[in-house]
């Protein structure tokens, strides 16, 4: 729910930049990038959220019409990809965050906001939406193999 009021904060950011911008005619520098970097923040930490509370956007074409077991056993045949997508993320992710940190490294823009924190945080949400998926995994494999479905 806490990450729930940084959409508030991004439409705060957003809107002092349009009321400045086209109401007194004074743009910021700042406004615009900052509203991108926390919304790509915002993205990172609430992935694993989304997914281990089930409301991410899936195809539910064929999906939504099986039995809880047979949606396990689909989530757990395809649970592979989200696996490798990522790994595949934090193997490139953490060594390119690192190099950031060691650098302290800022945006060639203007504003030249940091931008380390930020690629730190896009490793911890990924961290974090992995252990998501394996708290998935592990409630999907049970569900099919005992057929009861685990709630939260």
């Amino acid at each position: 729910m806490g990450m729930a009021f940084g959409i508030l904060v991004i439409a705060g950011v957003t809107a002092y930049e349009v009321i400045a911008r086209f109401v007194f005619i004074k743009p910021t520098m700042w406004a615009h990038e900052t509203a991108a970097l926390l919304f790509g923040i915002y993205c990172f930490l609430t992935g694993g959220y989304v997914l281990l509370h089930e409301r991410h956007v899936r195809v539910d074409v064929w999906w939504a019409r099986l039995s809880p077991r047979g949606k396990a056993i689909a989530d757990l045949a395809t649970s592979g990809f989200a696996f490798l997508f990522i790994g595949a993320l934090l193997w490139f992710a953490i060594p390119y965050a690192w190099h950031s940190f060691q650098i302290r490294q800022v945006a060639v823009t203007v504003f030249a906001p940091p931008l380390y924190p930020i690629k730190m945080l896009l490793v911890i949400g990924a961290f974090l939406f992995l252990l998501a998926l394996v708290v998935k995994f592990v409630r999907d494999l049970y569900t099919a193999i005992r057929g009861i479905q685990v709630k939260d």
